[in-house]
């Protein structure tokens, strides 16, 4: 039986006394996260990026949407980032970017130029399981927090899956899964989604 969120098997455990658990640390599969437009300025910027990135409360989201039963990600898997032991893929160790710091991601937009109210459009579709709205809502409010205006816009779901894998022109952000397919190799997650070849939304 697969389940997706963690209150379905919270249910479960609760309605079938003699179920066991068993967890093994996964390379994470199915995270949340936000694509940028990086073609399309101030995206470009990499002080916009950090500040958006900073900007978000990681704990937060853990907390929203999956009853804070889950894992801090970053750009690559725990192992494949050359870390052996999962715990030691930290905030601290993940650096400043990883870091809820709304003073320092306000410090960076100003450094970057971009004026107070500036407005970003985040679109986001559903897919069963995964409460992608309560994420869009809840990025809405960090980016917001540091003096952005959003527009959030669902998406009917094929054209969101479309522009989750690079078949369609992206906007500001979209919410989307960490990654888009993701197997036990290095080329999985790391040449599928940065290699030059892949498409820019990737």
């Amino acid at each position: 039986m697969r389940l997706s969120r963690i209150d379905t098997l919270n249910q479960l455990l609760k309605t079938i006394p003699d179920t066991s658990l068993y967890r093994v640390p996964s390379f994470g599969w199915a995270g949340y996260g936000v694509m940028l437009n990086l073609k399309k300025k101030p995206f470009d910027d990499a002080r916009v990026r950090q500040a958006l990135s900073m900007a978000i409360d990681r704990d937060t989201v853990l907390e929203v949407v999956n009853s804070s039963d889950g894992s801090l990600y970053g750009p690559f898997p725990w192992a494949l980032a050359g870390f052996t032991d999962r715990s030691e893929y930290n905030y601290k160790n993940l650096g400043p970017n990883y870091q809820y710091n709304p003073k320092r991601a306000r410090e960076l937009l100003a450094e970057a130029g971009i004026p107070p109210g500036f407005k970003i459009t985040v679109e986001w579709g559903e897919l069963q399981g995964f409460p992608f709205g309560d994420f869009a809502v809840l990025i809405a409010k960090f980016w917001e927090d540091i003096g952005l205006k959003v527009e959030l816009k669902q998406l009917e779901s094929g054209t969101w899956q479309s522009k989750r894998r690079g078949g369609v022109d992206l906007p500001d952000a979209l919410i989307t899964l960490n990654n888009t397919g993701s197997g036990p190799t290095a080329f999985d997650w790391i040449y599928s989604h940065y290699h030059s070849s892949s498409p820019p939304t990737i």
